[in-house]
């Protein structure tokens, strides 16, 4: 058949019953023993939202305070150079290095440099008399 007309609109219910938020606890068994009707905590375990109900004695699990997982947001800028931070405590001493090759050695005499005991070439020479500098071969 057809469908018949709206009816007249209903007496207005009675208020709801609010909530009182008390604070947070770590899981339900902080939840305190005993509470007013309304009293409601949130329990971080589980971000969920926890209401006395006064009728059964007990915790109602209202549902999740958070929600879904958001998309991430854009790259930001790059923030500004920060100031160069105090020197560093001095290093520990490293270790002794390897013995390097002799080198280059000087010896004086009087005369034409010939032969000159414990040179090696490259060695220079002066002589004394008349300032004169050589390479030792």
């Amino acid at each position: 058949g057809v469908a018949g007309e709206q009816g007249i609109q209903g007496i207005q219910g009675a208020a709801g019953t609010g909530i009182n938020f008390r604070g947070q606890v770590a899981t339900v068994a902080d939840l305190p023993a005993g509470a007013a009707q309304g009293d409601a905590y949130i329990v971080q375990a589980d971000d969920s939202l926890r209401v006395w109900d006064d009728t059964t004695k007990a915790w109602v699990d209202g549902g999740s305070i958070q929600g879904p997982q958001g998309i991430a947001g854009e790259q930001g800028i790059q923030g500004a150079q920060g100031e160069v931070g105090p020197a560093g405590a001095q290093g520990v001493e490293g270790p002794a290095g390897v013995q390097g090759s002799r080198g280059t050695g000087w010896f004086t005499g009087t005369g034409t440099p010939t032969e000159v005991p414990g040179s090696i070439p490259g060695d220079m020479y002066l002589e004394t008399v008349t300032g004169d500098v050589y390479v030792l071969n």
